[in-house]
């Protein structure tokens, strides 16, 4: 299920990263060439950007590609070092309720406040992506905690 997801995901920022570009493009050929001004371009660029966050964030979730300083980890070896990733990684799930909760309260708030250049979008719909952006980087870190458990179990069984 979990490589399902992923696929979903990458399939979705992609297109949204595509339509992204289009859009930029869209706004420079308007302003420069054609002397336009396209101001529904900004907000539907600013919708694509948080798509294209909150689908990639679970990815990089998963594939522990986010930015990290690692220092003291690395310093760390055995027991000790799974003990600090799994501390670490409370905290992680921890925010991640935390920013679910505040998305879900947004989503409710905003579902109907009209963005004024683009009227077929809500801010609640942006905030419902990012409500289901948070709920994937949740599950992806649980089942990273998950596989990093089973695999100090898997340890701790070779070396008895």
């Amino acid at each position: 299920m979990t490589k399902k997801i992923l696929a979903v995901l990458e399939t979705i920022g992609g297109i949204a990263s595509g339509l992204l570009f289009c859009t930029i493009m869209w706004q420079v050929l308007a302003r420069v060439v054609f002397h336009v001004a396209a101001t529904w371009t900004v907000e539907v660029g600013k919708a694509l950007f948080v798509i294209m966050i909150f689908t990639g964030s679970p990815i990089l979730i998963y594939r522990d590609g986010h930015m990290a300083i690692k220092t003291i980890l690395e310093k760390l070896k055995g027991k000790k070092q799974s003990i600090l990733r799994l501390v670490v990684d409370f905290f992680v799930v921890l925010a991640l309720i935390i920013l679910s909760y505040g998305c879900y309260n947004r989503t409710i708030n905003t579902w109907n406040d009209i963005i004024p250049t683009v009227e077929w979008l809500t801010s609640g719909k942006i905030y419902l992506v990012m409500l289901i952006g948070t709920l994937a980087m949740l599950y992806m870190e649980i089942v990273k905690i998950k596989e990093h458990i089973l695999g100090l179990k898997g340890k701790e069984e070779e070396t008895k």
